[in-house]
């Protein structure tokens, strides 16, 4: 049987995809705060649906770009993306 997979890409100018860190044992637990942007999708962290995929680059430091609808990201390792400032009313005031 085939099973989809989610994989989260940078919407903004590097494309980098969230991705497993060098050394990383496949089976062990992994924490989102240690995942990594990568140019590639070599390494890229397979999630078993849209929601883990979401938390898992959440948890990572990644974001929805402003008025996304959730299927966009920034990514924390590129300038450009992070200055595209606050995402939502709540970030603005806090």
């Amino acid at each position: 049987m085939i099973k989809p997979v989610y994989r989260v890409q940078c919407d903004g100018p590097g494309k980098e995809w969230l991705s497993l860190p060098d050394g990383y044992v496949p089976g062990t637990d992994l924490m989102a705060g240690v995942l990594i942007a990568a140019a590639t999708a070599e390494r890229a962290g397979n999630w078993p649906g849209e929601r883990e995929a979401q938390r898992a680059a959440v948890g990572a430091g990644w974001r929805p770009a402003v008025g996304s609808d959730f299927r966009t990201w920034l990514c924390p390792a590129c300038p450009a993306c992070q200055g595209a400032g606050p995402t939502t009313s709540e970030e603005k005031t806090a």
